[in-house]
Formats: structure tokens, C-alpha cells, sequence
């Protein structure tokens, strides 16, 4: 890499775009005239064009974009798709167009621009959130996530709020952070299983007349836990629940 490839690269990857981007199904994109905004105003003389689109048998069609900055060109495809990403046979000129900004923001990913939206990450390469969490947040958190405790966190995420956890859940070191976020993100599904599965032996137990049986079984719940006991039940089953706490 070019001493000025480089120095595009560590510009354009720090760029933070989040709060441009857009969904599309599961897919998460950079708008193409904000991207080309973020170009301009860090290399304004840059460039791009569209080369010959390729037609494939079948009627699908894939477009070609090279884009320049400083100097530096670089190309990138893209194949016509619909809003599942699949390929669309005999695309509309409207279908094609778009498939070519799209096209031209994904070549400035190879630039730095955008990139570390396609490796899964939700933050610029080299910038992590800010802290917003102690050392006491941080240690709890971590007991919980390698201690496997899926309620625990759902009550961690709760009892400090979102902002806390999700500065915790960004924290991994480079490397690792995709494996903590998938992690965190299979906890909070099982807690919200076991939850679901408390509702139900909860329900089976006011359909049987248990109170003894239900007042052992909520002893060793905190209040954060009660409550998501309680999101999970309706409201002759908690009327009944109350009469049997008087």
C-alpha cells in the first residue's frame, strides 16, 4: 500500500457513519450522495464512473464502478438485486441504477469508507464508544457473560440501563468483539426463553390452586425478575396471584 493509500485509508475508516445509514430487510446501508458528501469533504478532486455493465445468462445483470481518490483507483461489482438480495432477471433501468450508487458506496468501502459496516461491526475501525460504565459495571458484566447467566444479564441490562450495557457489549477488544456481541446477544434470547418458561409453570400453578407452590417458587426472585415473571402473565391469572397474597 502507497504511503497516500495509507493516509486515505486511516482518514476515511475512522469516519463514523451510523447516523447515515439505512435498513433494507437484514441489510444496513450508507446512502450514496451522504457517502459521497463524507469524499468530498476530506478529498473533494475525487472521482468515479460506471464501466459496461455485465449481462449474464438469464437476464441478470452485474454493474461495475471505479472510483478515484487521490490518485488512488480502485473498482468494485455489484450484481441487480431485489430487496432480499437476490438477483432481479431483466432489471428495470431504475433496478440498475440504483445497483450502481450502491455499487459506487461499496467501492468507497475499499477506500475506508463504510468498511467495517460489511465485517459486522457497528463502530469505525480504531474507535470505540465511550467508556459510560465503571470498573464495577464492567466486572459484573463480564462474570455474567462467561458465566453463562442469560437472566442475570437481561437484569444487568435493566437494573443500569441500555446505555451501560451497550457500551459493555461494544467493549470486546478488536478481534473479539463480534464473538462477545454474539454471545450477549444469545444470552438475552435464552433470558428471554427461561422468562417464557416461567410464565408457564407460573400459569400451570394458578391453574391448579398452588399458592403454597407459587410463593416458594418467586421466593428467590429479585424485583427486576418478578416484573418480567409478571410482563408474562394476564390479568385474571394476576388477579388471582394477588388474592392469594392477602
Amino acid at each position: 500500500m502507497s504511503a497516500t493509500a495509507k493516509q486515505v485509508w486511516e482518514t476515511l475508516s475512522k469516519i463514523n457513519v451510523n447516523e447515515h445509514t439505512a435498513k433494507k430487510g437484514k441489510f444496513t446501508y450508507l446512502s450514496w450522495n451522504q457517502a459521497w458528501a463524507f469524499i468530498m469533504s476530506e478529498y473533494p478532486d475525487s472521482s468515479f464512473h460506471f464501466k459496461d455493465d455485465i449481462y449474464h445468462v438469464g437476464g441478470s445483470v452485474e454493474v461495475w464502478c471505479e472510483v478515484t481518490v487521490e490518485g488512488v483507483t480502485r473498482e468494485m461489482f455489484l450484481a441487480v438485486t431485489d430487496g432480499r438480495n437476490d438477483p432481479i432477471d431483466q432489471p428495470s433501468c431504475d433496478h440498475v441504477a440504483n445497483a450502481r450508487m450502491r455499487c459506487m458506496v461499496k467501492c468507497l468501502a475499499l477506500f475506508g469508507l463504510g468498511f467495517y459496516i460489511y465485517m459486522g461491526e457497528g463502530l469505525p475501525i480504531d474507535i470505540t464508544p465511550s467508556v459510560g460504565y465503571t470498573d464495577a459495571h464492567k466486572e459484573e458484566f463480564d462474570a455474567l457473560v462467561s458465566n453463562d447467566e442469560a437472566v442475570g444479564l437481561e437484569v444487568f441490562r435493566i437494573t443500569h440501563g441500555n446505555d451501560v450495557y451497550t457500551a459493555l457489549y461494544n467493549s470486546g477488544e478488536k478481534g473479539e468483539k463480534v464473538r462477545l456481541k454474539n454471545k450477549c446477544n444469545e444470552l438475552i434470547k435464552g433470558a428471554g426463553e427461561a422468562v417464557v418458561q416461567w410464565g408457564q409453570q407460573v400459569a400451570q400453578m394458578v391453574e391448579a390452586d398452588d399458592a403454597d407452590g407459587f410463593h416458594e417458587y418467586v421466593a428467590d426472585l429479585n424485583q427486576i425478575e418478578k416484573k418480567l415473571l409478571t410482563q408474562q402473565l394476564n390479568n385474571e391469572q394476576l388477579t388471582i396471584i394477588k388474592g392469594w397474597s392477602k
